[in-house]
């Protein structure tokens, strides 16, 4: 009796599963980072509107961040700059310099928002905002 041989030939699709994964991570991340985004903005001070409109977010990689807004004294503020994250962080926040300050200052009274404007709604919508990133992320993960 003869021995046959055969060869047997395995193709990785590693490349292409990393991609959808990642691509999946992105979709879920931004979905969870334009909510917490929506609701940073509810919670902002408004003065001139400068503040509101420069909050911007990104999400492995860059975004350019353009925004007008009006605030409650009719001046109109317009932002535009870019905001960079890491691959596979969300980043929100804003460019300017006073945001900080306005972001931990416990103890001005604000008719329109106030202190933690993006911490105080990170935390408060922490299960909406996973919720929201699963959800996409498996939606993602089977198309």
């Amino acid at each position: 009796m003869s021995r046959r041989k055969t060869r047997v030939t395995f193709t990785s699709n590693r490349k292409q599963h990393v991609r959808k994964l990642k691509r999946a991570r992105d979709a879920g991340l931004r979905d969870a980072i334009m909510l917490a985004h929506g609701d940073a903005l509810l919670a902002t001070p408004v003065d001139t509107g400068a503040l509101r409109a420069s909050l911007a977010y990104a999400v492995s990689g860059r975004r350019q961040h353009r925004a007008t807004k009006t605030g409650r004294d009719g001046k109109s503020a317009t932002s535009a700059y870019e905001v960079t994250a890491p691959e596979g962080v969300a980043r929100l926040g804003s460019n300017l310099d006073y945001a900080p300050k306005v972001h931990e200052d416990l103890d001005t009274p604000r008719r329109v928002g106030g202190p933690k404007f993006i911490e105080k709604p990170m935390r408060e919508g922490q299960e909406r905002y996973l919720k929201a990133m699963r959800a996409r992320t498996v939606a993602e993960m089977n198309r």
